[in-house]
């Protein structure tokens, strides 16, 4: 195994315990620091942009702002970034409702939802390979 690899499989195996102790952290700062799912979805979404534009301008160097020169990547930014609104929105917004073992379970059946319901507009049965 090479380094690249071995550096695959570890950040690969970090994004997983960070995701799975998100919903555990967010139903903690809900409960004991008077968070609301607003202000975790704002903190989170920011959080990650400022990493994002930082990585991409300090490491990468590269322009962050050369993908708002063209009129469509501002209309698929725009949709992209509106879908992940409603995404960690509704997200925190059901920790809230319930607890964060919901939200995971939720958040993790999401995609059978997605295929039933493509399906289910095209008229046709699920696919072995969805």
């Amino acid at each position: 195994m090479d380094r690249k690899q071995l550096l695959g499989i570890v950040l690969a195996a970090l994004a997983g315990f960070f995701w799975g102790s998100t919903s555990i952290a967010a139903q903690f700062l809900m409960e004991n620091c008077g968070f609301g799912a607003v202000d975790l979805t704002t903190l989170r979404l920011a959080g990650a942009g400022f990493l994002l534009l930082t990585y991409t301008g300090l490491v990468k160097r590269s322009n962050i702002f050369a993908a708002l020169h063209k009129r469509k990547n501002l209309f698929d930014i725009t949709v992209y970034g509106l879908g992940l609104l409603v995404i960690q929105l509704t997200f925190f917004l059901s920790i809230e409702c319930s607890n964060a073992a919901t939200a995971a379970l939720m958040v993790t059946t999401g995609p059978l939802f997605v295929i039933a319901w493509t399906a289910f507009a095209e008229k046709r049965r699920v696919l072995k390979v969805e």
